[in-house]
């Protein structure tokens, strides 16, 4: 394919700028406590990235060269080959070195990242369930898909703009400002829409096709860019410190992009506007060591995150910084020889149209294979589920279908857990409680849910009592929020106590304490009383409704990673803190102490209340174990894993069968 589009003049400098950009990203991903802000070198790559394919587009929609094929053809050539050959790379070392429930997200993020919707992906699963991104091995696909969303509509717009004669200034403005005041709003009201949103991102992009479209409007009057005056000189030294003030200043805590976000921005168009020829821009940007590292900044930023992700998911711990040194060397070796191998040969050679072609098929190969992966179809070398986790998968949506008929309003919200009924019809058996109920609730049905219908009304930290509100912010009053949570599990216990079909009433809890209400007496404080008299009110209904009650007391919490205790091939640290997979008997009784004492109080003054305490099954006198037959019966430290909720309900259906027979 013999290429029309005219590429923007070359700018080593530009190049340097990436390196400025890459080089932050990298340490602050190896050493996050060392370098805060580093994360903000992808805001650069934003600015560089509008600013040099604008220069590209507006160049040829001037000499009427453009083409959007061979545009798209272009970014094809530019993207795949590098994102193609590490998203192979994390498949394979994916099924070799990950359990099957991690491989499962893996292959979900191969598919997002092949279709360069990343980014909405990680905003799906922001959430109580959602592990830490250090163990999300495409993690950082995220800017890569919200800058190709933005080349999806970005073209098409300037060349209406074009087309039609109207102002590419303005035009580009008036979306920027747009976008800029949807960051700056909604950062504070949804921050993680706005961080992965691009319609809160491309005014990043759109800082640098403003620029651009400024100097070629310069050029177009002919007044020359490239000048070197103190002016631009300062400007562009101007734009080194704030995006350096940045690195250091700026911190994951804080407020993300909102108006932060424009300093590294304000600092890349300054550098960029100083041109070539300014002091900075030649001394140390066009430096050829600096230029080569901008030259690999994509296969680096690419290389870097699956390495060091991989191997803390290994460890089960942070690594060593000796570790995570060798780490981002071996990245600028893969960057240097996938860039030198695979994207010069590929992007600059001859066969562009096949080339285009075969690079297009291996994407969509790729997101096939993902999506396989995501639904069980390939799973991982270790650590295999058994055929009925993906079967109970797979009727997920039935069953929240089944609750949703009956409870149009519980499964609206994003933030909560979604009620399911395992089959359509009323459910005798209902279980009420916070995300470990969801566990239990497994377990059960896992061994009588085909003779029995169950219901599970979870709520995120919630304890399954009336009028009682966990986990929100000390700000809240009954005035400033609905207390939704909270009226959702009222609405769950009514439900239970007056449908006559419903036959036993099954109760779990954490016991999350943090703000804790009282949500008709908000000026009482003290957490244990709030729980207490909720306790008691609560076991009072349910048994004057002279239904069953089972009340599940909760399992011990780990001090560990419990997927150290996975025996994987590549582990360096064989020695980990969890090698006997098990804790401590005496520090699970010290665990939530308040809570079982409050519970085990108030039990005592309903005989009537079936009992059964979790931590019997796991515990002896010596220790609670995470590992039972060499199999992993949790699946992070709070929450039983899919083996451990059915080596708890083995114990719990039987309670239930009984307790129904005698009714």
């Amino acid at each position: 394919m013999t290429s029309h589009l005219q590429s923007a003049k070359y700018r080593p400098d530009i190049d340097g700028l990436r390196a400025l950009a890459i080089i932050p990203v990298v340490l602050f991903h190896a050493f996050p406590s060392r370098l805060p802000g580093g994360f903000i070198g992808v805001d650069v790559f934003f600015v560089i990235s509008g600013f040099l394919i604008s220069s590209i587009i507006l160049e040829n929609l001037n000499k009427q060269k453009f083409s959007f094929l061979e545009f798209y053809g272009r970014r094809i050539l530019r993207l795949f080959p590098a994102l193609s050959l590490v998203l192979c790379f994390t498949l394979v070392f994916g099924w070799f070195s990950l359990d099957a429930t991690e491989f499962k997200m893996v292959g979900k993020h191969i598919a997002a990242g092949a279709g360069f919707v990343q980014n909405f992906v990680l905003w799906d699963e922001v959430g109580y369930f959602d592990i830490g991104g250090e163990k999300k091995p495409l993690l950082h696909l995220w800017s890569l898909a919200i800058e190709e969303q933005f080349y999806m509509f970005f073209p098409l717009l300037l060349w209406l703009a074009w087309r039609f004669g109207f102002s590419l200034i303005g035009t580009i403005l008036v979306v920027a400002i747009a976008s800029l005041a949807a960051n700056l709003y909604s950062v504070r009201i949804d921050p993680n829409t706005t961080f992965y949103f691009p319609h809160t991102r491309v005014w990043e992009l759109l800082a640098g096709s403003l620029l651009a479209a400024v100097a070629f409007k310069n050029r177009q009057l002919g007044v020359q860019n490239d000048q070197a005056t103190l002016a631009k000189s300062t400007l562009s030294f101007i734009g080194f410190a704030l995006i350096l003030l940045a690195v250091v200043f700026i911190e994951k805590k804080h407020s993300f992009p909102g108006w932060r976000a424009m300093i590294p921005v304000l600092g890349a168009i300054l550098i960029i506007y100083g041109g070539k020829n300014a002091w900075i821009n030649r001394h140390l940007f066009s430096n050829k060591l600096i230029v080569f590292i901008g030259l690999i900044s994509y296969p680096l930023y690419l290389w870097h995150w699956p390495l060091l992700s991989f191997v803390r998911i290994i460890e089960s711990e942070l690594p060593s910084a000796q570790l995570r040194i060798g780490l981002v060397i071996l990245s600028v070796v893969l960057a240097t020889l996938t860039y030198w191998l695979v994207e010069k040969p590929i992007r600059f050679g001859k066969s562009r149209r096949i080339w285009i072609t075969i690079l297009a098929t291996i994407m969509a190969v790729l997101a096939a294979i993902g999506l396989l992966a995501n639904g069980r179809e390939i799973t991982s070398k270790i650590g295999n589920e058994e055929q009925y986790v993906k079967t109970w998968e797979q009727m997920l949506p039935s069953q929240e279908d089944n609750c949703a008929e009956m409870f149009p309003d519980w499964n609206k919200t994003r933030d909560t857990f979604k009620c399911t009924i395992l089959r359509k019809g009323k459910p005798k058996i209902s279980v009420i409680g916070d995300s470990h109920s969801r566990r239990i609730h497994y377990g059960v049905a896992y061994h009588m849910g085909d003779d029995y219908n169950m219901a599970l009304f979870p709520m995120g930290c919630a304890m399954p009592f009336y009028d009682i509100s966990v986990a929100l912010p000390k700000s809240i009053t009954k005035e400033g929020y609905s207390f939704g949570r909270s009226l959702k599990i009222n609405q769950a216990l009514d439900f239970s106590i007056n449908d006559p079909e419903v036959e036993l009433i099954l109760l779990t809890t954490s016991a999350c304490w943090n703000n804790i209400v009282d949500i008709t007496n908000l000026k009482e404080k003290k957490y244990g009383v709030i729980v207490e008299q909720k306790m008691r009110e609560t076991l009072q209904r349910l048994t004057q409704s002279g239904k069953k009650i089972l009340y599940v007391l909760d399992n011990p919490i780990l001090d560990f990673d419990p997927k150290s205790c996975v025996s994987r091939p590549f582990r360096i640290n064989t020695s980990s803190l969890a090698g006997s997979c098990r804790i401590d008997r005496e520090k699970f009784d010290k665990q939530r102490v308040e809570y079982f004492s409050i519970a085990r109080r108030v039990l005592a003054e309903f005989p009537e209340v079936l009992v059964f305490d979790v931590a019997s099954k796991l515990c002896d006198e010596d220790y609670c174990y995470a590992t039972i037959d060499d199999k992993l019966l949790y699946h992070d430290a709070s929450h039983l894993g899919y083996y451990g909720s059915q080596y708890v309900g083995q114990y719990i259906a039987p309670i239930i069968e009984q307790a129904l027979k005698e009714k």
